[in-house]
């Protein structure tokens, strides 16, 4: 895809126009350089011209807002990784790597999925109830202004690194009930299991990720140990009573498992999304002031800094059976790619959808998903984001980027940049 770029133009306004008509023959290249350095060029001509396409790998690529909405809902488009992928269940006994995917919501069809998905969900939604309504509970803007305090006398920091994982980490250990001095090793080891949702670069890679797996679940499974003849008051606790009450819906290693996912889902997601907001609004000075002026905006920035820059940029499903989309038939056990990042960024359903604005109330965004797969975390995400927002207004209010040469990881699956660091 090297070279095509160029042919691209975009205005100040930030609208996407383009003056090549790619050819029949062009295949999307979810790693190609070019794409992973902006994405957004290719998937406007996508949506506009080919919104149903045929990957070089031969998966079905679906970036308009529309199609990726349907298949979000489509219980003929499952969740189950695809036959070629590592983490397939074929590898189960293979790979640690295997294991874990098939033991965890994101990858569970119904109806293995349904049942676990309620009991996991209510336990969730009710400790984080009670922890916001308890004089007690852990209050997350003290959480921020605790981790951002030491930052502000070294007049440089990372706020991904320095700042979003320490704090994003403090939030899910205080909702978990880890100890924050084991934050460091955790967040090593999130980093990897993040690896079961994109593609694994080397069969070296693969190896680490197996050998942080196995490390990740012996820490949780000692803790659920624990927490059975000793409960505190955390969600560890509650979820592994209201199992045992429940019949055990989760095994053992299904709880161990879930308990991961929700760590490292807890933290990379959230550091990542808040370098990526602070990059966007420092570019865009006015709507930074104004937030400035009214921090209740912080919410309605939170959500279009989402929308504008998906964290959880592509999911991928595997048809079960055929399936239509659109005019093109589908055939089953093909794999579809759902291009959230790119239904974000659709005219048909956002105004101005290529400009950023916290001005704009945006309607059915789709950075968490959409139906039975939704993310469980969504409400916690948004306001550790909202909270760390405030808390960099409130105390240093003068905050510059100190670079103009941001780097995005190469990933398929996510939008994530390497490093956003500001002066203060």
């Amino acid at each position: 895809m090297t070279g095509w770029l160029s042919k691209f133009k975009r205005d100040r306004g930030g609208t996407v126009s383009t003056t090549l008509a790619l050819g029949e023959d062009f295949r999307f290249d979810p790693i190609a350089d070019d794409f992973i350095a902006d994405p957004h060029p290719i998937l406007s001509f996508l949506r506009e011209t080919q919104p149903i396409h045929r990957s070089r790998s031969g998966a079905w690529v679906l970036s308009r807002y529309e199609d990726v909405a349907a298949a979000l809902r489509n219980p003929a488009l499952g969740n189950a990784p695809s036959p070629h992928a590592v983490v397939n269940v074929r590898n189960r006994e293979k790979y640690v790597c295997a294991q874990v995917a098939n033991n965890i919501l994101p990858f569970l069809d119904p109806p293995h999925h349904t049942e676990k998905r309620l009991l996991i969900g209510r336990s969730y939604f009710r400790k984080l109830r009670n922890e916001q309504a308890s004089p007690s509970g852990f209050d997350i803007e003290s959480i921020a202004y605790d981790t951002l305090k030491p930052l502000l006398g070294e007049g440089q920091f990372d706020v991904i690194h320095d700042f979003g994982t320490s704090f994003s980490g403090g939030v899910i250990c205080r909702f978990m009930g880890l100890p924050i001095r084991d934050l460091p090793k955790l967040a090593k080891w999130a980093e990897y299991f993040l690896y079961l949702f994109t593609m694994m670069p080397s069969e070296q890679v693969r190896g680490r990720v197996d050998e942080a797996l196995l490390e990740f679940r012996q820490y949780f499974q000692e803790l659920v140990a624990i927490r059975r003849v000793d409960p505190a008051n955390d969600w560890i606790s509650a979820l592994v009573s209201e199992n045992q009450q429940a019949g055990e819906p989760l095994t053992e290693t299904e709880l161990v498992d879930t308990f991961m996912l929700f760590f490292a889902d807890g933290i990379e997601n959230v550091d990542r999304a808040l370098g990526t907001a602070v990059k966007l609004l420092l570019e865009h000075p006015e709507q930074y002031e104004a937030l400035k002026v009214d921090p209740s905006r912080a919410h309605q920035a939170v959500e279009e800094c989402l929308r504008f820059e998906s964290p959880a940029f592509m999911i991928g499903r595997v048809a079960t059976e055929g399936v239509a989309i659109g005019d093109v038939d589908i055939t089953a056990h093909s794999a579809v790619l759902l291009m959230l990042g790119s239904a974000n960024r659709d005219s048909r359903q956002f105004e101005d959808a290529d400009q950023f604005s916290c001005f704009k109330k945006r309607e059915g965004v789709l950075t968490f998903g959409k139906g039975a797969h939704a993310c469980v975390g969504k409400q916690l995400v948004e306001q550790q984001l909202e909270a760390a927002l405030k808390m960099l207004i409130s105390e240093c209010p003068d905050i510059t980027l100190a670079t103009d040469n941001f780097r995005w990881e190469k990933r398929i699956g996510h939008r994530w940049l390497t490093h956003c660091p500001v002066r203060v």
